[in-house]
């Protein structure tokens, strides 16, 4: 087999963080939710913010997705800078994501137990369940350029810090 698990929401994923068990969140760099005949529109759009519940393995090489789910928790809220990783981690004890936007020069936090699934959306090869998502609470945390930052990209949460990597700058910012 290829792969233990997948499912096909994101393929322009340019961040990833841990949840729980088998779930992740993605943020996904181009809006990849936007499905034409098949296939991902053009980069054109903001990029979303989705979690992926893989829920049970389907086994080595195995093709069917239907145990996962994918949520969109918000949609055209990061700005896409080409070749440049937008990391997140998952604060455990406050439930919150903490996110870097590099193309909005921005660190962003969410909620991620505020809101609730919503409509059902296409499914870039209608095995898995695809949802938007209502009501979730992001705020900006730091604003990149006030913080002297140019390009952030890397995160990572230590203690009561959150360091952030800049890539034009090859700065590390806490």
């Amino acid at each position: 087999g290829s792969h233990l698990d997948m499912l096909h929401e994101s393929p322009n994923c340019m961040g990833l963080a841990w949840e729980v068990d088998n779930v992740y969140w993605v943020l996904d760099g181009c809006g990849g939710h936007q499905v034409v005949d098949g296939e991902v529109g053009p980069c054109e759009a903001k990029g979303d913010i989705v979690r992926y519940d893989f829920m049970e393995d389907h086994g080595p090489g195995w093709h069917d997705h239907t145990a996962g789910s994918v949520d969109r928790y918000a949609e055209g809220v990061i700005e896409y800078v080409e070749g440049v990783p937008s990391h997140m981690q998952v604060d455990h004890d406050t439930r919150e994501l903490f996110i870097v936007d590099s193309g909005g020069n921005r660190i962003l936090v969410a909620n991620i137990d505020a809101g609730e699934r919503g409509e059902s959306l296409p499914s870039r090869d209608g095995t898995q369940a695809h949802f938007a998502w209502v009501g979730a609470e992001i705020t900006t945390l730091v604003e990149g350029s006030a913080a002297g930052m140019q390009v952030p990209s890397g995160l990572a949460l230590y203690g009561q810090y959150i360091l952030v990597t800049d890539n034009a700058s090859s700065t590390v910012f806490a």
